[in-house]
């Protein structure tokens, strides 16, 4: 271990404290995992998280070289460390795009022409469609209500949603107004659009999630808004994707930077993750109440590889008195001197990283959570 790095680190957080003085919010920080992909595929998307921490996504590989897009994969599970292969539906290549609480999983085949599924136990079943072709789920509440999109018997796009086997049609859709969230209350949200009790409510903005508190979040060309009760609020950050239930929310700033707004704050997410990640923020997709967020990563371009992730909080406040202070310093400094792979009983607590060892990147962890005494 480095006495120096350690000692500027001392002084770094003093300076820090007496800055702090008055208090200021704690810096969120985060481990990451990188899904990797199944055997004989090169590429992985996250898209859904639910409360549990469960991903899912599809994991694929190319057929053909770009611009050409052919490829071949299908859907996962990725839960507790694990990756599981969803398989396909009937030997079609499939994607899974959310998880409720349930475990029930939804998505929809592609390429070609779509078809809706769900998984509640181990095999993929097809909802159906509004009688004609393709349909596409988009989101699954804990009661099972599936929503999504579908041509009707007129041929136009019809928004859904699907319960028990049973659908209940929204009615035909300007093109690419698909309903494609749905929270625990069973509000409905599409582009412009907000189902609520069996009445659409037309928005000004392009609505992207809905929590269970009935907010919305969505932009307007450059604006991104929250919704809630008919009142616009505009917000300061790039293009929002979701929102939890803490009203915390996630998106992506110009230049697939991804960042977290929370309390009126906006934070780029790459400076958050210790250690960082080796890839670059492609699309931030979802983050569930427990501030764990997820998306995919990006290499390169055309031929670059592309990765889901799973983005953990770190919690720094080793003695959990409501702030990250000189005392959790301490503790962690205290935890240093072992070799690496060890931790030295009493300091589980000071591994923020879940990496084996109490080292430096646990203390850049700290620093990035420091808030001084509250």
């Amino acid at each position: 271990m480095n006495a120096r790095r350690i000692a500027w680190s001392i002084v770094g957080l003093l300076s820090l404290s007496a800055a702090a003085g008055d208090g200021f919010a704690a810096v969120p920080t985060y481990t990451i995992v990188e899904l990797e992909p199944f055997p004989g595929d090169s590429h992985t998307e996250a898209y859904g998280i639910n409360e549990s921490g469960d991903v899912v996504g599809r994991s694929y590989h190319r057929t053909s070289p770009p611009p050409t897009l052919s490829y071949d994969g299908s859907a996962f599970l990725y839960r507790n460390g694990v990756m599981i292969d969803l398989g396909k539906l009937n030997g079609v290549i499939t994607r899974a795009e959310a998880i409720n609480e349930n475990g029930a999983i939804v998505g929809w085949t592609e390429p070609g022409l779509p078809r809706a599924w769900i998984r509640t136990g181990d095999e993929l079943v097809d909802l159906g469609t509004l009688g004609h072709c393709c349909a596409q789920a988009y989101d699954i509440n804990d009661a099972g209500q599936v929503v999504g999109w579908s041509y009707g018997p007129d041929g136009q796009e019809h928004g859904f949603v699907w319960q028990n086997g049973a659908f209940e049609d929204l009615g035909p859709l300007p093109i690419g107004s698909w309903p494609f969230a749905i929270n625990n209350v069973g509000q409905v949200v599409g582009v412009q659009s907000l189902w609520d009790q069996g009445k659409r409510i037309t928005l000004s903005m392009l609505p992207q999630d809905i929590n269970d508190l009935g907010q919305i979040v969505g932009y307007s060309g450059i604006s991104a808004f929250i919704w809630e009760e008919g009142v616009y609020r505009e917000i300061d950050t790039g293009t929002p994707t979701a929102i939890n239930n803490d009203t915390e929310i996630v998106g992506n700033l110009t230049g697939s930077v991804g960042f977290l707004w929370r309390d009126g704050v906006t934070y780029a997410l790459s400076p958050l993750i210790s250690p960082p990640a080796t890839r670059s923020f492609g699309l931030v997709t979802d983050i569930n109440d427990r501030g764990q967020i997820v998306g995919l990563l990006t290499t390169g371009s055309g031929n670059g590889t592309v990765r889901g992730f799973l983005l953990v909080p770190i919690d720094p406040d080793l003695d959990q008195d409501g702030d990250v202070d000189l005392l959790d310093f301490f503790s962690i400094h205290g935890c240093l001197s072992g070799p690496q792979g060890i931790i030295i009983p009493g300091c589980q607590d000071g591994d923020l990283d879940d990496d084996g060892d109490v080292d430096l990147v646990d203390v850049r962890s700290l620093q990035l959570g420091f808030t001084g005494a509250q």
